[in-house]
């Protein structure tokens, strides 16, 4: 673990919930819409080494490992311990050998099997508290030149489906994040603005 054991403790609790195992199939009708034009975005080549951020139930990983092959390998990274089960679980059941699963906090820690060729996150990376830092950390895993490719959600109103708005005027104000620390959640990257003046310097 960090020697911060602070680091991301809202999303430690939120993901930590056991409740994301039973609910996670019909979340994937949802977010695994996207995995075939993520993947295809990403160029994933036969033997390349990739390492998944906020890898959830490995459905993204296990079809990105598929991708690259007997020769290359992907390890997926969660901060969920119940997710990363699951994911192991299902591998073990698609037979897919060349993924692994790990508990990790990609915002501080470490991933055995770096550098990396590619890292990628299906709607994972906007649940750091620390974005700058997390960035750079998915950076040191990567070799020289590697890449990177996420999927976000967009802001709410290109996603009319998202309910949040509606319900905010009815729901308590959620608390403000502590000093040095950023919001989290599904929109805070909607903006590729914040993302390519806040993060690119951590990138380069």
């Amino acid at each position: 673990m960090a020697n911060d054991v602070e680091t991301n403790s809202v999303e430690r609790r939120r993901w930590n919930d056991e409740r994301w195992v039973s609910v996670w199939p019909k979340r994937e009708q949802l977010t695994g819409a996207v995995t075939a034009v993520f993947l295809d975005h990403l160029g994933l080549g036969e033997g390349e080494n990739v390492l998944d951020v906020g890898s959830g139930a490995g459905g993204a990983t296990i079809a990105a490992a598929r991708l690259v092959g007997g020769s290359g390998s992907v390890a997926g990274a969660d901060i969920s311990a119940s997710l990363v089960d699951f994911a192991r679980q299902r591998a073990l059941e698609q037979r897919v050998a060349n993924v692994s699963f790990s508990v990790v906090d990609m915002q501080s820690e470490s991933v055995h099997g770096a550098p990396f060729d590619v890292a990628m996150s299906q709607f994972g990376v906007m649940f750091f508290d620390e974005p700058a830092t997390a960035f750079a950390n998915i950076r040191r895993h990567l070799v020289p030149g590697g890449r990177l490719g996420f999927a976000c959600w967009q802001p709410p109103a290109t996603n009319p489906w998202f309910v949040g708005p509606v319900v905010a005027p009815y729901a308590p104000a959620p608390p403000p994040p502590p000093p040095r620390k950023s919001p989290t959640g599904p929109k805070t990257l909607a903006g590729p603005e914040r993302i390519l003046h806040k993060h690119a310097s951590n990138w380069r």
